[in-house]
């Protein structure tokens, strides 16, 4: 599941045998692509190909290094790429646009070109877009423009080579950073400390095909699927799974350029939830079976259903963090051997002020679903009042609101000693576990 997010299909060496290489690229993982304009007849090109093409979108603009073509008279070639936009619903994003001043150091020239790149700008923020970053020799003057004449939906830095440090600064003003074969090269010191440095929710991958293939395919045309190749090296030079660095980066590419993430990921457990809403949310973005228990209403019946269902598949049983989770989660567990557990964390499952699975962020369930853990069986759990004398928790001043102060952090709601003793039992809490909790009470 790899996004390309700055490819040329509309490049004639790749143009001539155009349909191979998109076949061939899906065929090894990549679900999609975003062929990038570096001027106007190129920039059609990549309209007409993601019109043909569900995987491709486009992204239309005029390359520094373009400069002769553009017209800043009259916006002319501003209003020409706003007409050009009108023509498709698949152009998500303007680019590439930026400063290059790798060929021509002339100041006129450099001029030229950040007029252009501001006035693309613009054109971004009139249609909505976000924008692919080209800059060569030319990061910091990139980075003071941005700065200075926001996008509103931010952007990519395209084929990102400068230092850590700077990558830094333009994540701060909301870009993400892409990394392609380059990436791969022996002398690549710095884009290895940069993609080492930061967080992975702001990398994603191209190939600027059919330019700078990654090793082993260095000096030769760089096919599409080659993307493979870069993120299987970043992947162990992160020390993270492949599969799971292909997921965020896909994810990040989608967010960045508002693209619907239509794909799923595959469980191959059943998963047991609370109801139809939490259901409706996971089937969303995961590919999988899904059993639905009513509520803390909980029964044996579910019981036999699901060590039915168990001789065919492992379970994992995925409920909101909070009492009635707890109660469906412990006493599934207690009638059923072998069941995983999937924990969503309270503070990544809170929104308008509700609490649950289907209130938490895709990562946050992924994650959850991956560290599902067995159920421990073999702790004894039964608190008695007796505890609860010992631990002030009853027959003292302050009993009520110690009791309330553990209700608030396990999500018990209001409780009398007995109700309090009974849903402490139900979730399974330890004398040790309760104490601690306990011991960070303060008047």
């Amino acid at each position: 599941m790899i996004f390309d997010t700055h490819i040329h299909l509309n490049d004639t060496k790749i143009l001539e045998n155009l349909d191979f290489y998109i076949k061939d690229a899906i065929k090894n993982g990549v679900n999609r692509f975003l062929c990038v304009g570096f001027d106007i007849p190129s920039s059609k090109i990549a309209i007409e190909i993601a019109n043909k093409y569900k995987e491709v979108y486009a992204s239309i603009g005029v390359i520094p290094t373009e400069h002769k073509q553009y017209e800043l008279e009259n916006k002319k070639t501003y209003n020409e790429l706003k007409e050009l936009y009108k023509t498709s619903s698949k152009i998500v994003a303007i680019g590439e646009i930026g400063l290059d001043y790798y060929w021509e150091k002339e100041d006129f020239i450099k001029e030229k070109q950040k007029k252009m790149f501001i006035e693309q700008i613009e054109l971004a923020n009139e249609l909505d877009l976000p924008v692919s970053i080209h800059a060569r020799n030319s990061l910091q003057d990139t980075f003071d423009i941005l700065k200075n004449f926001p996008v509103k939906q931010k952007g990519i830095m395209h084929c990102y080579s400068g230092s850590m440090e700077l990558a830094k600064e333009f994540i701060k003003i909301g870009y993400k950073i892409a990394f392609g074969g380059v990436l791969t090269f022996k002398n690549s010191k710095e884009s290895k400390e940069t993609i080492k440095n930061i967080d992975l929710k702001d990398i994603v991958f191209e190939t600027d095909a059919p330019y700078l293939a990654p090793t082993p395919y260095r000096g030769k045309l760089n096919e599409p699927k080659f993307i493979k190749n870069t993120v299987e090296f970043a992947s162990e030079l992160l020390n993270v799974e492949c599969e799971e660095l292909e997921r965020i980066t896909y994810e990040n590419s989608c967010k960045i350029l508002h693209v619907e993430n239509n794909e799923k990921v595959k469980i191959e457990d059943l998963i047991v939830v609370e109801g139809k809403t939490d259901i409706d949310f996971l089937s969303s973005f995961i590919d999988g079976d899904f059993y639905s228990v009513n509520g803390s209403a909980v029964s044996m019946t579910d019981v036999e259903y699901l060590k039915n269902v168990q001789k065919q598949k492992d379970i994992v049983v995925l409920t909101d963090p909070d009492f009635p989770g707890m109660k469906i989660r412990n006493f599934l567990n207690r009638n059923i051997e072998n069941l995983k557990n999937a924990y969503v964390r309270k503070e990544f499952s809170i929104k308008h002020h509700k609490v649950g699975v289907a209130e938490s962020e895709k990562e946050e369930i992924l994650r959850a679903l991956k560290k599902s853990i067995l159920y421990k069986r073999d702790v004894k759990t039964t608190i008695t009042i007796s505890d609860l004398l010992n631990l002030g928790l009853t027959g003292s001043e302050t009993s009520a609101k110690k009791r309330y102060f553990i209700s608030s952090k396990l999500s018990l709601g209001k409780s009398n000693t007995k109700s309090f003793l009974k849903k402490i039992n139900l979730l399974g809490i330890t004398f040790e576990e309760l104490k601690e909790i306990n011991d960070a009470y303060s008047e």
